[in-house]
């Protein structure tokens, strides 16, 4: 049987096309159906932010002249393509053992078990590649929804994280995505329309918050100040907040009318929350758990390192999108070219190899992207900390 070449493109690109490695981590993702791809041409991007309302058209006699309406209002924001690159070394025995890998005859048993020991290894090792890549951009996206893109990221208290990786580059980084101050409110602060108080209690406070209040004044509050209806808008949360909201007093009252005599049991299972917030109010409420994870206490000699999960998107954090904010056109993953030949015009994740041709005798495999997630109109997305 033929042995392919794994450091050839064409067969390293086939491994990321059919990677089914860490599904059960990267099922949770969502970033992509928010953002989804789109080619650019260049690394450096200005995208515009459009402001502009539904505004009306004239009415005309038939012989009347229409006047032309003015453009867009709209304010420009610039950034550069992030360059999102993982790479791993290939074991040098491994390759020792097989230098020409192009010229070795593949009948004897010995060779043909080595190579496949390397076509193994080279699969593995981008397998890992990708799912970095692919985690990085699973965080730009859900930075993006949040309204600021940050880098380097800080742990799940919003600490910065001491001694990063030396994976995370050098690159630091704050773009604002300009959404509007008044749509990102804390839970003991919110006011709406016509400053409008909002329950003033953290959601983990199940005997005092008013989390359906909350969000009905969000609701009004999006609707007055843009005119965009919330029905059928999404809201992402934990799990952890959905499970708060079936603990609610406020909410068991109003399920089961308890002031008249009614029955409440203490909590309403995760799926009878989200049929309730549906049908009330309209909203269709998403739960979203996903994490990244980085280790710590690298090198010391006392304790293994130790494995930090963080989420990408805060525990307490509620992210409210009317629908067709996010719709084609509106929200994209700008994805530049891979430079080098000879895919220089393929979109998304490539592949690429190194050799040293002098003791050690390394290997290393990469996967890459030059990617960077837009939006077009971020004025309409509410960002609410449910915990603070």
């Amino acid at each position: 049987m033929p042995y392919p070449n794994p450091f050839s493109k064409v067969w390293m690109d086939g491994v990321i096309e059919e990677n089914p490695t860490r599904q059960a981590l990267k099922q949770g993702y969502i970033g992509q159906e928010f953002f989804p791809m789109k080619a650019v041409p260049d690394y450096k991007l200005v995208w515009d932010i459009m402001l502009s309302g539904n505004r009306l058209a004239g009415i005309y006699a038939h012989d009347g002249t229409p006047i032309p309406g003015q453009g867009y209002d709209f304010k420009q924001m610039m950034s550069d393509i992030s360059h999102i690159m993982a790479s791993r070394t290939i074991n040098p025995n491994t390759l020792l053992q097989l230098r020409q890998i192009g010229e070795l005859s593949v009948n004897n048993t010995f060779v043909r078990s080595a190579r496949q020991k390397l076509i193994e290894e080279v699969a593995k090792r981008l397998g890992d590649c990708q799912d970095r890549c692919e985690a990085e951009m699973e965080y730009l996206c859900m930075q993006a929804l949040q309204g600021t893109i940050t880098w380097p990221p800080v742990d799940d208290t919003g600490t910065a994280i001491t001694a990063p990786p030396a994976s995370w580059g050098n690159v630091s980084l704050s773009v604002d995505l300009g959404f509007r101050s008044v749509f990102k409110q804390a839970a003991t602060t919110l006011t709406g329309w016509q400053s409008e108080a909002g329950g003033g209690a953290v959601w983990s406070t199940t005997a005092s918050a008013t989390p359906r209040h909350d969000l009905d004044l969000i609701n009004t509050y999006f609707q007055e100040t843009t005119g965009i209806p919330m029905d059928g808008a999404t809201i992402l949360m934990s799990r952890t907040m959905l499970r708060y909201l079936g603990k609610n007093a406020e909410l068991l009252k109003f399920v089961y009318d308890t002031t008249n005599g009614g029955y409440a049991p203490n909590f309403l299972e995760p799926k009878a929350v989200q049929r309730v917030f549906q049908t009330e109010l309209g909203y269709n409420i998403r739960t979203y758990d996903a994490k990244w994870t980085y280790q710590s206490n690298i090198g010391a000699t006392a304790t293994a390192p130790t494995e930090n999960q963080v989420r990408f998107l805060p525990r307490g954090k509620v992210i409210i999108i009317p629908q067709g904010v996010l719709g084609a056109g509106n929200a994209s993953m700008a994805v530049a070219p891979d430079v080098g030949a000879p895919n220089g015009d393929r979109l998304g994740l490539y592949t690429w190899s190194t050799e040293l041709s002098e003791p050690p005798w390394t290997r290393k495999v990469g996967v890459g992207i030059h990617a960077f997630p837009l939006l077009h109109s971020s004025t309409e997305i509410f960002v609410f900390d449910a915990l603070s």
